[in-house]
């Protein structure tokens, strides 16, 4: 993956010399993901990502959330008037 520095000033990183305006050829992961999330750089030529297919529809129920039940839950035993011990 290409990258052009941004930046104004010289910088040595990810063992090329970095000049403004100037692209290198990265092929490292880490310096990718790097490279990817900084100001300085941006990715040339970088490819489209790919379309998401869509969920088919009998996997969407096993996915939906339940709400939860806010509150005090129901006591589960009924007290009779006499019997309170």
């Amino acid at each position: 993956m290409q990258f052009k520095f941004v930046g104004e000033d010289p910088s040595d990183a990810f063992g090329f010399m970095w000049y403004p305006g100037t692209v290198h050829d990265v092929t490292d992961d880490h310096a990718i993901r790097k490279l990817s999330n900084s100001v300085y750089f941006e990715a040339v030529g970088s490819p489209e990502p790919a379309p998401v297919d869509d969920m088919p529809e009998d996997k969407f129920e096993d996915y939906v959330k339940q709400p939860k039940r806010r509150g005090r839950p129901p006591n589960a035993v009924k007290v009779e008037d006499g019997d309170q011990n």
